[in-house]
């Protein structure tokens, strides 16, 4: 795409003597920016939470790189000739914006779903997708699991990509012929501007709970809601959690925004999507909304919550009861709630759990069922909100039976701080946890002492395949470190 047109859709000012270039790719990293030289990149400079690349600017005009855009507030002196420097009132939304030309605008060949909230956003998502697969309908998905259509599947570094890989990936799935792609939406990514641009078909609100709250995430409480609520700017209509706390701020962000609303509950009895009755059925869950039955293969009450956020969504888009019936029915979900198979009848789980409240739901769901003796295997991530580490320790203090504390992808701090802070929560009770460092061997003696009828709880790595330590991802994968327990107990090849 040519240079100027590329500052003009962003509405940068002043295009008067703009070389007429083409412009061969969007650049945030300096080293990547280096190498493709020769394309032509378009630079954009963005002030991070660990590096500010607009300090590489000399750098990269001493290499060659001739087109960059950076904040207003910085001026460069001694620009090459045949170079430019752009400056933007907001880098992070100019490059959305850039990304957004740059792909073809294909968005506006999609119909976009946007799930927000501390929970529920990639089992709202699936289920979502399971639904549209019944009714015949074309569609992607984006979230914490990655990005995927039509048995093509892409990593993605965050839950909302960055908005060149957000923007390029609609791209693909609106050529590949989707009709409807499914995002997560994270409340970073809404303070970052990645899906800039964007107008949503519906925008969904699953819960708001405190997390998301650090160095490098949000500052408070308030930010991190603040932060969520600029999904309703942006949509045709939106799906609301009205049992939810803080869901009267949403409906004020919609009712400012003038974005009309829907909600669903299971205490309000006078909104539009209503659960009146629930039990469960085996493993299953069984549920009434509207008069109209429904079931799902996952427990909880959390995930009846995620549920008739789903029924709410596909109704307003006009999908068929029966198809909405049988989506929920056979969606699964990688990672969240995810049964893994035991030669010895230990009930095995895998979950995404990671904070306190999600730790919660998934441990008393599982109690209810539990026959025998509940254990839970968990630890905390690094360079997140340490809020959660001691709310995750006291979550399995009241609800398991006995918990091995482990790592969880410490990146960059030292995990020993780590497990010290989710130790403040299990109150010195000695006889109820043990610490076991390495996570494989933390799973291996959990499935030790499981007998049959006991139900092992893995949490906190859910869909992941890695443990991240001091910025390097090793494989590894809780599915594979249970197999090979058995395979090696059993003497199996």
């Amino acid at each position: 795409m040519k240079l100027g047109d590329l500052l003009i859709y962003a509405k940068f000012e002043s295009m008067e003597n703009i070389p007429d270039i083409e412009i061969g790719c969007i650049e945030t990293n300096t080293q990547e920016a280096i190498k493709k030289k020769d394309d032509n990149p378009l630079f954009v400079c963005i002030s991070g939470t660990k590096y500010d690349t607009h300090n590489d600017i000399q750098m990269l005009l001493e290499y060659g790189i001739k087109f960059i855009v950076a904040e207003h507030d910085l001026k460069i002196e001694n620009i090459p000739e045949g170079a430019y420097v752009f400056y933007s009132d907001n880098t992070r939304k100019s490059l959305a914006l850039f990304s957004r030309a740059y792909y073809g605008f294909p968005d506006k060949n999609l119909k976009i779903i946007g799930v927000t909230g501390t929970k529920g956003k990639t089992t709202v998502t699936y289920m979502l997708e399971s639904i549209f697969k019944e009714a015949g309908i074309d569609c992607g998905v984006i979230g914490t699991n990655g990005m995927f259509y039509k048995g093509t599947y892409t990593e993605c570094e965050n839950t909302t990509p960055s908005a060149p890989q957000y923007y390029s990936k609609l791209r693909d799935m609106a050529k590949a012929g989707a009709e409807y792609v499914i995002c997560e939406i994270t409340s970073q990514s809404l303070k970052q501007s990645r899906t800039y641009g964007t107008e949503f078909e519906i925008a969904a609100f699953t819960n708001l709970y405190p997390d998301h709250i650090g160095k490098n995430e949000h500052k408070d409480f308030e930010e991190y809601m603040v932060c969520k609520g600029k999904l309703f700017e942006c949509c045709k209509m939106a799906v609301i959690n009205d049992d939810d706390n803080n869901s009267e701020y949403f409906k004020k962000c919609c009712l400012s925004y003038t974005t009309p609303f829907v909600c669903f509950s299971t205490n309000n009895k006078s909104e539009k999507y209503f659960c009146r009755k629930q039990k469960s059925k085996h493993s299953n869950t069984v549920f009434y909304v509207n008069n109209n039955r429904f079931e799902i293969s996952l427990p909880g009450d959390f995930n009846i919550q995620n549920a008739l956020c789903t029924i709410a969504v596909a109704t307003e888009l006009g999908i068929e009861y029966s198809h909405i019936k049988k989506g929920l029915l056979s969606a699964k979900v990688y990672g969240r709630c995810e049964r893994v198979e035991s030669p010895e009848g230990v009930n095995i789980v895998i979950d995404y759990a990671h904070n306190r409240e999600s730790l919660e739901n998934i441990l008393t769901a599982l109690k209810k069922e539990c026959k025998g003796k509940l254990y839970c295997v968990f630890g905390a991530g690094g360079d997140r909100s340490k809020l959660r580490r001691c709310g995750m320790g006291e979550a399995a203090l009241k609800y398991a039976d006995y918990s091995i504390i482990t790592n969880d992808n410490p990146r960059s701090e030292n995990p020993e701080n780590i497990i010290s802070d989710i130790l403040e929560g299990m109150n010195d009770c000695v006889d109820r946890y043990t610490v076991v460092p390495k996570r494989e061997n933390a799973i291996n003696l959990a499935l030790t002492l499981a007998k049959k009828g006991d139900t092992v709880l893995l949490a906190g790595k859910g869909a992941q395949n890695y443990e991240e330590i001091c910025g390097v991802k090793y494989p590894f994968d809780e599915r594979v470190a249970v197999s090979q327990y058995y395979k090696k107990k059993y003497n199996k090849k």
